[in-house]
């Protein structure tokens, strides 16, 4: 089992993005309720474990914010994360590792086409 993550605050380089790390689905699922947010960025596995947590906020968003574009992070890579992505709402589903200048790419590419 890796380390806790902290809760932390950060700008992406170059960008106008401001990023929230949380550490938990109750957490996550707060945050979003609190606050808007035109993007975001999921990990499926908030745990770091094998779980699905990451449906659970997608869900959470789309329920209180449905115009918020999302894309959700696997390690996983596996055909059902990304047909439930799909279907919950993810505008985009990434395996890692990615890079950082792709997300940032498809985030521009997303909100630049309007995707909901």
């Amino acid at each position: 089992m890796g380390r806790p993550r902290k809760n932390r605050r950060l700008t992406w380089p170059r960008t106008q993005h401001l990023t929230i790390s949380l550490k938990s689905l109750a957490e996550a699922k707060a945050q979003v309720r609190t606050k808007d947010y035109t993007a975001a960025i999921i990990d499926l596995c908030l745990s770091g474990g094998e779980g699905t947590e990451g449906l659970e906020v997608l869900d959470e968003l789309h329920r209180q914010h449905p115009e918020t574009v999302c894309i959700l992070l696997t390690a996983y890579g596996s055909p059902w994360a990304t047909a439930e992505a799909s279907r919950r709402g993810a505008a985009f589903v990434a395996n890692k590792p990615v890079r950082l200048a792709e997300l940032q790419r498809e985030l521009q590419r997303l909100r630049g086409s309007g995707v909901p």
